[in-house]
């Protein structure tokens, strides 16, 4: 998807907020401001002064488009979203600070060389944002306390029930409150967090008992048999023999506050659409563009190259703001797991390769903060729903919501 071009794009938390056209991975042309805004703005803040060299202050330097101009590696005006950043990514020639855009010679080598710079992609033309945002370490209660990073995977795969204690998104490790004295034991230093799955009464699944579509995935050791599955199976099957919508529903909400990595659906199918109301208090303002992750969503199996998309939706059902998609082949792996997949029917799957019992499978998450959905003070009180569109290739284990944030009826 899109041009491919790199960029670079520099902000800081807590900051005077401007108008970037960078989010989650997407180029965007901010509300169709390209560089009106004037550099001594960004001067005027302090957290940036070391940012630009001297003789960028007060001018337009070299190379910067006009206003009105759509610059080198953006091909259409975008959605039109803000957010800030603390991470540096960079596009061809062009470096963008506060909404304005800048030749690389005005901005300081240590940006520049900055290790911690990454690699995303501008859209497509009329294409929503795309998030690429990261999740690189993990923490879990498995075996007492397991971990795993993309820098360090584990060699120890969890092959049971496990709850998800922690994550790291960008440089900051947040707790899902499942047990916040166990990662303090351990030497882990986090932000405390509140994190639940959203909830799930029930998925569609009109489909044939044995299809590939809504695998039950399991630990390969909850049904108590190692490298085989168990019979009667580990999950009820009714006289009919096919598992219900209600039942497979359960697999996204196990465990601690529902945060269970030893379960899950796979090959859920392309278009099923499953919807997280809100309750009556909705969105806190005070949550959105505040740095920290508002929604988590797994990736458990293998995943294909198309993308979910998600979407805050109101009571018509009409899109608040912006969709953003996950291209889950495009996120992070940090670690892997041991798994046994089922049919709905019961019967494990076991047709030979990859597809048998005891097989592994990569661990990835996506976290999303409300600001790439274009969501803000004049739009968030619209919002009365959370709306999730499967591409196919969907394999998650939960979806999480950080409840300070948004206010969903739980279980």
């Amino acid at each position: 998807m899109g041009c491919g071009l790199p960029f670079l794009f520099v902000s800081k938390r807590g900051q005077p907020k401007f108008d970037p056209y960078v989010l989650m991975g997407s180029i965007h042309e901010s509300r169709g401001i390209l560089v009106d805004a004037s550099v001594r703005r960004i001067m005027e803040d302090n957290a940036l002064k070391n940012v630009l060299r001297p003789r960028s202050e007060g001018i337009t330097p070299p190379g910067i488009t006009p206003p009105g101009i759509t610059p080198p590696g953006i091909t259409h005006p975008g959605i039109g979203m803000t957010g800030r950043w603390h991470r540096a990514v960079r596009l061809a020639a062009w470096v963008v600070i506060g909404g304005v855009m800048l030749p690389p010679q005005n901005v300081s080598p240590e940006i520049l060389s900055d290790p911690r710079t990454r690699s995303l992609s501008a859209p497509q033309a009329g294409a929503p944002a795309t998030s690429g945002a990261a999740v690189t370490e993990v923490w879990s209660d498995f075996g007492g306390f397991w971990t795993s990073s993309s820098t360090s995977l584990s060699l120890t795969r969890p092959n049971n029930s496990h709850n998800l204690l922690a994550f790291r998104h960008g440089d900051v490790v947040y707790s899902t409150g499942v047990d916040d004295a166990k990662l303090t034991a351990n030497g882990v230093t986090f932000a405390a967090g509140n994190w639940r799955a959203l909830p799930v009464n029930a998925v569609p699944s009109p489909i044939p008992c044995n299809a590939d579509s809504y695998l039950v995935m399991l630990g390969q050791l909850v049904d108590g048999i190692d490298g085989g599955g168990s019979n009667p199976p580990p999950f009820q099957v009714p006289s009919n023999g096919c598992a219900t919508g209600a039942t497979l529903a359960q697999f996204l909400t196990l465990g601690e506050r529902g945060l269970d990595l030893g379960s899950g659906l796979a090959n859920i199918p392309s278009g099923t659409e499953l919807t997280f109301p809100f309750s009556t208090n909705g969105i806190t303002l005070g949550s959105i563009d505040d740095g920290v992750p508002d929604i988590l969503i797994t990736q458990m199996a293998a995943p294909g190259t198309r993308s979910d998309v998600l979407s805050l939706i109101d009571g018509s059902g009409a899109v608040v703001g912006n969709t953003v998609t996950i291209a889950q082949s495009a996120t992070t792996v940090v670690g892997s797991w041991r798994v046994d997949f089922y049919y709905r029917s019961g019967t494990i799957r076991d047709t030979g390769g990859s597809l048998v019992p005891n097989t592994t499978r990569d661990i990835r998450f996506s976290a999303l903060e409300l600001s790439e959905f274009g969501i803000d003070a004049n739009n968030y009180h619209r919002a009365v729903a959370l709306r999730w569109v499967a591409s196919g290739d969907s394999d998650p284990a939960f979806f999480a919501f950080n409840e300070p944030s948004i206010s969903i009826p739980t279980r």
